[in-house]
């Protein structure tokens, strides 16, 4: 599948990113205390735990794509298709993962802003961020799919320490994923695809796709 290629290669590009930041090498200085860990929460948080979470979020996204092109046995309330074919998987992967880095990046810095995301708090938590923001771009992609997401989100968030990193991590989520949304709101692709033997058919024909 197309997602699983698109997804594939993004979060070990930002694990790298996250690894190699201002953030993540003001943490080793062995010199800073666990209030002073700039971009990870206010706590000794290892760069590690947050890369944990992006894979782990990143493993979901291609997981509900995957799904949604899986047919809907009777009784499930999923709805078959809601980002069905190559291209929209695509996009719909793309856009969290996009909204993660936004997250990401408004925390450690080093890169400019795809969607002008302003810059957070230092006391930030990078793990609830990307939990937040991954949740709530794929929600609003794969709605049929809200509860499911919305037990990872709960299960993640309930093993984080409460406090304000947290409460800002997720705060930041949620604007990052509403920022590419409403970036990629009415851009041509809300359009239903062509389904093979409905609205397609292969022929042998020059020119013609054949299956």
């Amino acid at each position: 599948m197309i997602a699983h290629r698109v997804s594939g290669w993004i979060a070990p590009m930002l694990a790298v990113a996250l690894a190699m930041s201002p953030a993540a090498a003001a943490w080793r200085e062995p010199r800073l205390t666990s209030g002073d860990a700039i971009g990870f929460g206010g706590t000794a948080q290892k760069p590690i735990r947050a890369v944990g979470m992006l894979r782990h979020w990143n493993q979901i996204a291609i997981d509900m794509s995957g799904l949604d092109h899986t047919p809907v046995p009777a009784g499930d309330p999923r709805i078959f298709g809601e980002q069905i074919g190559p291209g929209r998987s695509s996009r719909a992967v793309a856009i969290a993962q996009i909204a993660v880095f936004e997250a990401v990046n408004a925390i450690t810095g080093g890169y400019r802003s795809y969607t002008g995301l302003a810059p957070a708090p230092r006391n930030t938590s990078v793990e609830a961020a990307v939990a937040q923001t991954a949740h709530d771009t794929l929600v609003a992609l794969f709605p049929s799919q809200t509860a499911a997401c919305d037990a990872h989100l709960a299960r993640d968030l309930a093993r984080m320490m409460p406090g304000e990193p947290k409460q800002n991590g997720i705060a930041l989520g949620r604007r990052a994923a509403a920022s590419i949304l409403a970036l990629r709101a009415g851009d041509g692709s809300a359009h239903a695809e062509p389904r093979v033997g409905v609205d397609f058919f292969p022929s042998d024909q020059p020119g013609m796709w054949r299956q």
